[in-house]
């Protein structure tokens, strides 16, 4: 395609939101993405604002995107928490709600994004909250006033309310920015060196990618040693047995009753909307691998080739030329 021609496609849009949302974050951790975590929470707000920016029809596509990306997910990724395709859900119904009154405002791209990304830091706290009770944030409050102490200060402070705010708002910023961003993403794309762009494309170089899940082990086992630690210190014997007790429960209970059968309501919801989905679903299911290479490939130039911030700009821009632009072969 000629240069300042390039047309995205809605529907390797949807294909690409529907990866990102099961195997993009094992990439990104493999290649040691700056901030993966945001990354990939702001990932399927920068699709959304694309999908928003380009349809002729921004809120049916954004909706049906959401059902395929979901409906991928369950096939994908059947025992991911329900949490995580609630977060795609408030994602996709926010996006169709603000694009369907206007799709070419920035401050909605902005409020969009930070609402966005908000429900997703809130509904990490509340998780927290669900699995380890009040004991949590005591806990927090007690290591950092001892430690203020120890270090002359005198006065109780709400650090874990402290903790929690600073936490929020880093997602909000962050969500404004994407937003933001995603806002002048179309424009970005346009400004691509195409020849080197289509020469890296046709190029057969391949990046491994490495796998570790172990930092969000090590978090949960923290967060737990830590609450037990203090319960220790300042509770009865019941506080500490239900200290430990608590989380086994509860993700005990969680991933046996509740999940499974949120899941499965989700399930039967997605399979009587189409059955064009299911047909979607496969045919996305078989790009699956093509879609994985090329973003390995992109993470793998971009890291080589960019640091910082830039690293990551990039990555998304060319990732979405290579995986969504009309016309390419898939």
């Amino acid at each position: 395609m000629q240069e300042g021609k390039i047309k995205l496609s809605i529907s390797k849009l949807i294909a690409l939101w529907a990866f990102s949302e099961c195997a993009l974050g094992g990439i990104l951790h493999a290649f040691q993405f700056p901030f993966s975590g945001l990354l990939l929470a702001g990932f399927a707000v920068t699709i959304i604002c694309t999908i928003g920016y380009t349809s002729d029809k921004p809120s049916q596509d954004i909706i049906y995107g959401t059902l395929v990306a979901i409906a991928v997910k369950l096939a994908l990724s059947p025992h991911s928490p329900v949490t995580a395709y609630i977060a795609v859900g408030f994602q996709g119904v926010l996006g169709a709600l603000f694009f369907k009154f206007q799709k070419h405002n920035k401050l909605y791209y902005i409020l969009f994004g930070s609402i966005a990304l908000f429900e997703s830091a809130i509904q990490k706290v509340f998780t927290l909250t669900i699995i380890f009770g009040n004991a949590l944030w005591n806990s927090i409050d007690t290591t950092a006033n001892q430690l203020a102490k120890n270090l002359g200060g005198t006065e109780e402070f709400q650090y874990a309310l402290l903790l929690l705010i600073v936490y929020s708002l880093i997602y909000v910023v962050w969500g404004g920015i994407v937003g933001s961003w995603a806002y002048k993403l179309p424009y970005r794309i346009k400004k691509l060196d195409r020849n080197a762009v289509d020469l890296y494309a046709n190029s057969n170089i391949s990046y491994g990618e490495k796998k570790g899940r172990i930092f969000g082990i090590l978090t949960i086992v923290l967060l737990l040693v830590t609450t037990i630690y203090v319960a220790a210190l300042g509770g009865t014997k019941n506080d500490i047995f239900w200290t430990i007790v608590r989380p086994f429960i509860i993700i005990t209970a969680w991933y046996l009753i509740f999940n499974p059968l949120i899941i499965f309501i989700i399930r039967r919801f997605i399979n009587n909307q189409s059955s064009g989905i299911l047909t979607v679903v496969d045919t996305i299911k078989e790009q699956i691998p093509h879609l994985r290479k090329i973003t390995q490939q992109v993470a793998g130039y971009t890291t080589a080739n960019y640091n910082g911030i830039e690293r990551i700009r990039y990555f998304i821009i060319i990732l979405i030329l290579l995986a969504c632009e009309e016309g390419e072969g898939t």
